[in-house]
């Protein structure tokens, strides 16, 4: 009797360590199986991200190749660097609303003489329709923007009376002149803020 009292602890005892182990086991599985899927998420989430980013490194390396840049950007003449910081949309009646874009100048010519910008010429072009639109620079100091000391910059307004639509987002902004012709270059007015 003593032998099978000994031999059935031993057997409920093994029993029941097998069954712990096994039951282990399959949390270790499940939870093995969870790590898998969490980390199986988190490279595709990473790889999505990768993929968004391309793009957009695509977009924008397309958009240079096309000349348009975006506020900030600016592009270097021989005389003159030029770049739009920034533009905002207001309505002004029923029919048309007037765009104000801010624009930076820095005179670099390099035989130190001052550059004159009211020979620069401001256009808007909507590219779905093609109406283009004058603008009027507003500088805030005469006789600096007639006369930009070198190595000089100067800000200043360039307001547009444009055609009045839902969708703003298709205008180009072009800073011309006979001096630094750049007519190839224009700056999207992405995000014109109404106010």
């Amino acid at each position: 009797m003593k032998v099978f009292t000994k031999t059935t602890c031993i057997s409920v005892t093994i029993a029941t360590m097998m069954t712990a182990c096994g039951t282990d086991t399959t949390v270790n599985s499940a939870n093995k199986a969870e790590k898998v899927q969490i980390i199986n998420a988190t490279n595709g989430e990473k790889i999505r991200n990768e993929k968004i980013l391309e793009q957009e490194r695509n977009k924008d390396r397309r958009r240079l190749e096309e000349g348009i840049l975006v506020y900030g950007q600016g592009i270097k003449g021989d005389y003159s660097t030029k770049s739009i910081q920034e533009a905002t949309y207001k309505e002004s009646n029923k029919n048309f609303g007037i765009v104000t874009a801010k624009i930076q100048v820095k005179n670099i010519r390099k035989d130190k003489n001052p550059y004159d910008l009211s020979e620069f010429k401001y256009f808007v072009r909507d590219s779905k329709t093609g109406d283009t639109f004058k603008g009027e620079a507003i500088p805030s100091s005469l006789e600096e923007f007639e006369n930009l000391p070198s190595n000089s910059t100067i800000k200043y307004d360039i307001v547009f009376k444009v055609k009045k639509k839902d969708n703003l987002n298709d205008n180009y902004l072009y800073v011309d002149s006979d001096i630094e012709p750049s007519s190839r270059i224009s700056w999207h007015l992405d995000d014109l803020t109404k106010r």
